[in-house]
């Protein structure tokens, strides 16, 4: 490893086989054999840094300190070389159920991308005691020997990893990306990870300068502060209501930033909220809440597979129902396309919102009591019924959100006949489809499902 801070990179890559499990944890509980692609993991170690802010230009960060580190990554590469279509995803794993959770889901990503997953966080491999296992109580054989200094160095190892896989690989160590060389290099994080990613932004992509986009997913608007604190922490509001950590992005030297969230996140946003430009493109969807229920039943497999059953499910009985699968597919089809061929995503409006009776925020709602403006989809646009994108309760309480789906006679009442239902129904995904958020397949998919709403409706 280079003694230079901007070339440092891991000092050890070493694969992980074996265990008791034999597979990497949290990693995808599907066939991805049938999907074309190979699984491997590996531990990566060396010594990180942590960021301080300047003492004039907070934004303007050094690195200080030198601790060491011992994480892992787990990979997946498309089998088939020639299958791979230059883009590396490389993703923060979130942390919020003090677990280590991230991977690959929908069907994009499965179109010739690489994946890894990186365990970037404390957290991620210690648990929390009579809370969640660690790493090394689920499978100490695979990692036992794993060892972090804390979130203060989480943005060094996370940049660490990137620039070892964007670099020449070891010829004495093996190479996680079964020699592909990656044209594009997106960084990934969602919720808790998205807002990490937010703060590597700020502080740490000034001296890296090694992902070429930034997808944040289920966005909160908020930049964690550089020093370690509890996570409740950076959604407390100071004695005038604001939320200290609520920031807009720095403009990214050289890279591209997406940014999709939902209703369930509005609020914290709109104080954040930035117009879109050159480099910069934010969605936001409304009546959609922060999981969806095809990310719920692909993390529902997974914990029920790795053995962690109160882990089940982001939902209950009354969650949120609008899936939004496809435009998280489209947010990375449109940031690839953004950052090889240079043409931008479009610009869509956000969630309308308004000064609420205490000065907070609100979100203006049509007559049904849905979300007006964003991202449309059919459930608002045909109105199958009342959907939030938070339930009542704390913040981890209400990321659920709520749907309340219309009976017959209420949609009788609403549309008409079902073809007018199905007339409305059809005018959004001819919308959808017309703004590239989603491909012909996936639309017919999609009209398919008016009727289904419709029959299912008692």
């Amino acid at each position: 490893m280079s003694g230079r801070t901007a070339d440092r990179r891991p000092d050890l890559v070493a694969r992980i086989e074996g265990g008791a499990r034999n597979w990497p944890f949290g990693s995808p509980a599907e066939d991805l054999e049938a999907r074309g692609y190979v699984l491997e993991e590996f531990t990566v170690a060396g010594r990180a840094r942590r960021y301080v802010a300047g003492e004039d230009h907070p934004a303007d960060t050094m690195r200080i300190d030198d601790a060491v580190y011992r994480t892992r990554i787990y990979v997946l590469t498309p089998r088939r070389p020639d299958d791979f279509n230059g883009v590396l995803i490389v993703n923060w794993q979130n942390v919020s159920r003090h677990l280590d959770v991230g991977s690959p889901d929908g069907d994009e990503v499965y179109r010739g991308y690489a994946w890894v997953g990186v365990t970037v966080q404390k957290l991620g491999i210690d648990g929390a005691p009579g809370t969640s296992p660690s790493l090394a109580t689920w499978d100490s054989h695979r990692y036992e020997s794993l060892h972090h200094p804390g979130d203060a160095y989480a943005y060094d190892i996370f940049g660490q990893v990137a620039r070892m896989l964007r670099s020449e690989p070891d010829r004495q160590a093996p190479d996680p990306l079964r020699g592909l060389k990656p044209q594009c290099i997106v960084a990934c994080g969602r919720s808790q990870s998205a807002m990490r990613l937010a703060s590597y932004i700020n502080f740490a992509h000034q001296h890296d300068r090694i992902f070429d986009g930034f997808l944040l997913l289920v966005h909160f608007g908020l930049c964690p502060p550089l020093s370690e604190r509890p996570f409740l922490d950076i959604f407390t509001s100071d004695q005038a209501g604001r939320l200290p950590f609520q920031t807009p992005l720095r403009e990214p030297e050289g890279a591209k930033v997406l940014a999709l969230s939902t209703e369930c996140e509005a609020v914290y946003n709109f104080g954040a909220r930035q117009p879109d430009s050159d480099a910069y493109r934010f969605w936001e969807i409304a009546g959609a809440s922060h999981s969806n229920p095809h990310r719920d039943r692909s993390l529902s497999l997974i914990f029920q597979r790795d053995g962690i059953s109160s882990q089940n499910s982001d939902t209950d009985r009354d969650a949120n129902l609008v899936e939004y699968q496809f435009v998280k597919d489209a947010a990375l089809r449109w940031l690839k396309r953004w950052m090889m061929t240079g043409e931008a995503p479009p610009r869509l409006p956000p969630i309308d919102m308004y000064p609420g009776p205490n000065g907070q925020p609100a979100i203006r709602r049509d007559a049904l009591g849905n979300a007006l403006g964003g991202v449309r989809l059919p459930d608002l646009d045909a109105a199958t019924g009342q959907h939030l994108g938070r339930s009542a309760g704390e913040l981890l309480e209400s990321l659920s959100g709520w749907s309340s789906l219309y009976s017959r006679r209420k949609l009788q009442e609403t549309h008409g006949a079902w073809t007018a239902f199905q007339r409305k129904w059809n005018t959004c995904v001819d919308q959808l489809l017309q703004q590239d958020l989603i491909l012909p397949r996936e639309a017919e998919t999609l009209r398919d499902d008016a009727l289904r709403r419709w029959n299912s409706a008692s």
